[in-house]
């Protein structure tokens, strides 16, 4: 509904600040368990992206600045896989979960 949250644009202002390139933005929602008394009001955001080839202080500064700008998105999970041929420059695939209005 109009209340829901825009996933996708809040994470891409923050990749265009910090000049970061996000591939493959996957989003799911899913309501909440039933005994959760927010379920009525949220449903659960699950979002996983690519950040390729970028360095392990600009990465850091992309998290902190999704966990700092949203409120309620989590960095759950983080893989970082280095690039062949470069000691500097990794791939990361970031999975965050958080809450969004349900409706």
């Amino acid at each position: 509904g109009a209340g829901s949250l825009r996933i996708k644009p809040f994470f891409e202002k923050i990749a265009n600040e910090q000049g970061v390139q996000i591939e493959g933005l996957n989003e799911q929602k899913t309501p909440l368990p039933s005994e959760n008394a927010l379920g009525e009001k949220f449903q659960e955001v699950r979002v996983d992206m690519r950040l390729n080839n970028i360095s392990l202080p600009r990465l850091l500064t992309f998290l902190v600045e999704v966990e700092k700008g949203s409120g309620f998105m989590r960095i759950q999970d983080i893989q970082i896989r280095a690039r062949y041929g470069t000691k500097l420059f990794f791939d990361a695939q970031i999975k965050a979960r958080g809450l969004s209005p349900a409706g």
